[in-house]
C-alpha cells in the first residue's frame, strides 16, 4: 500500500508545550506572578494550556539546561533553522534572548554568560497587541551549539504576556521577511519499518505474508508525522483513502449506496475491499513498543460491536474513504472534509481515542499505525491501494 503526501524536510524540537519542557529547569524573574494557566480568556494555540508571566515592572522566564547546556547545531543556519513560538502580549517592550554557556555580556552589557538578544520594542509587534502572534526568528547569524537557555523572554517595563508552543525547527525553505504576512507550516511524513525504524521502500506499507483467516493484522510499517501548523490557530491533519480517484490502482467500483471504498481493494475484482483502521501514538517509546495490539475497533462495548469487549479497541479508528457513505450498522458516518473521525492530529493534539473529544497534546514526531481485517476478504488473494492520503488542512 502506498500513499501521497506533500511534505517539507524538517525536524521539530519542542522546548516548551503542554507536555512540559525539554530543559532541566524553568526560571522566572521579577516581581511578577508566574503560573501555568488554561488561559480561558485568550485561548491556547497548542493544546489547552499556556504560560503566563505578569508583573508591574520587570518580569519574564526562561528554559535552561543545567549545568552543561545543550547543542542545537542541528537547527543552525546550515540547516535553515529557526525558533518559533506563539506570543500574546499587552506590550511590545519585550526582549528575547538565547543564553550561551560561554562568558560574555548579557542584554544590558553586564558581564555574565554571553547572550544573543532581540528587542521587540518599536517593531510590528506593537501593531498586534492583545492577540496571538506566531514569532519566527531565523537562526542565520546565531550560534546554537552551546545554549544554556534556548529561550528567555523578558518584559523590560512590566507586562502581561502569554507564551505557547516554543520550538526549534529546521528546513525552513522560505527566505525570512520581517514584513511577511504568513509563516508556512511544517509538514513531514515518512514511512518506517516497525522492526528497526528504518525508512520503508518507496513509501510502501506491507503486511506479513501469512496473515490469519480471521481478525485484524497490523502493518509492518508505520507513518511518522511531524507537523507544525504555521501561523494558523486552527489546523488539522486528516487521513483517508481515495480509491475511486482517476489514478487509483485498483479503482474501486461502487455498486450501490452501501458500497464503501475505504481500505484496500481486491485486485482481481475491485467491487470488494478489506477495511483499514489507524491508531496514533506519541514517540515516547520505540514503535515496536508503542504499537497497540490489533483489535476490532467496534468491540468497544457499543451497539455496533460483536458483543465482546476488547480493551484495545478504543485505540483504533476505522479508515474512511473520500466517498465513504453513512454506514449505521457499523456506526460510521459518511466522509466529510475536516470530520474529526478522520483527523489524526490538530492544534489541540493527537486523536488518541475514538471519541471526537479525545484529543491530547503530544509533541512531534508522532507514530501512526495501521491494521487491516483480511478475515473478511478472500484467502490467499492480494489487496492494495495506492491512494492513501495524509494532508494538512485549516478550519
Amino acid at each position: 500500500m502506498s500513499f501521497g503526501a506533500v511534505y517539507a524536510q524538517a525536524r521539530i524540537l519542542t522546548v516548551l508545550s503542554d507536555k512540559g519542557m525539554s530543559g532541566t529547569d524553568l526560571y522566572t524573574w521579577g516581581p511578577g506572578v508566574f503560573v501555568s494557566s488554561s488561559a480561558v480568556s485568550v485561548g491556547a494555540p497548542e493544546g489547552q494550556y499556556t504560560v503566563l508571566s505578569q508583573g508591574p515592572s520587570w518580569n519574564g522566564f526562561g528554559v535552561v539546561y543545567n549545568p552543561n547546556g545543550v547543542d542545537l547545531s542541528a537547527f543552525d543556519a546550515s540547516h535553515q533553522g529557526a525558533l518559533r513560538f506563539w506570543l500574546y502580549s499587552n506590550s511590545d517592550d519585550l526582549t528575547l534572548s538565547l543564553e550561551h554557556t560561554s562568558p560574555g555580556t548579557d542584554c544590558q552589557g553586564m558581564p555574565g554568560n554571553e547572550k544573543d538578544c532581540w528587542s521587540f520594542l518599536g517593531t510590528e509587534l506593537g501593531q498586534v497587541l492583545n492577540q496571538w502572534v506566531l514569532i519566527e526568528l531565523p537562526l542565520s547569524a546565531v550560534r546554537v551549539d552551546d545554549l544554556y537557555s534556548p529561550f528567555e523572554l523578558t518584559a523590560n517595563s512590566g507586562a502581561t504576556f502569554y507564551v505557547d508552543d516554543v520550538r526549534y525547527i529546521d528546513g525552513v525553505s522560505e527566505a525570512y521577511d520581517p514584513n511577511a504576512t504568513a509563516i508556512s507550516p511544517i509538514f513531514r511524513v515518512t514511512v518506517n519499518n516497525v522492526s528497526d525504524q528504518q525508512p520503508a521502500s518507496q513509501l510502501t506499507l506491507t503486511w506479513p505474508p501469512q496473515v490469519p483467516l480471521s481478525g485484524w493484522v497490523r502493518s509492518n510499517q508505520y507513518i511518522q508525522l511531524e507537523v507544525d501548523g504555521g501561523d494558523s490557530l486552527t489546523w488539522g491533519v486528516q487521513m483517508y483513502t481515495a480509491n475511486t480517484s482517476p489514478d487509483a490502482n485498483p479503482k474501486f467500483i461502487i455498486t450501490d449506496s452501501s458500497s464503501n471504498p475505504a481500505g484496500m481493494v481486491y485486485m482481481p475484482d475491485p467491487h470488494y475491499e478489506v477495511p483499514l483502521a489507524w491508531s496514533i501514538k506519541p514517540s515516547l517509546q520505540s514503535p515496536s513498543v508503542a504499537i497497540p495490539p490489533a483489535a476490532e475497533p467496534n468491540n468497544n462495548g457499543g451497539i455496533c460491536g460483536s458483543g465482546s469487549i476488547d480493551p484495545h479497541a478504543y485505540q483504533w479508528l476505522y479508515m474512511q474513504d473520500v466517498l465513504s457513505p453513512n454506514l449505521p450498522l457499523l456506526c460510521q458516518a459518511g466522509f466529510q472534509n475536516g470530520n474529526l473521525v478522520s483527523v489524526v492530529k490538530n492544534n489541540v493534539g493527537i486523536h488518541y481515542g475514538q471519541m471526537n473529544t479525545e484529543f491530547g497534546a503530544e509533541d512531534p514526531p508522532n507514530y501512526i499505525f495501521l491494521e487491516a481485517n483480511f478475515g473478511v476478504g478472500f484467502a490467499g488473494q492480494t489487496y492494495q491501494t495506492n491512494s492513501l492520503i495524509v494532508e494538512i488542512f485549516y478550519y
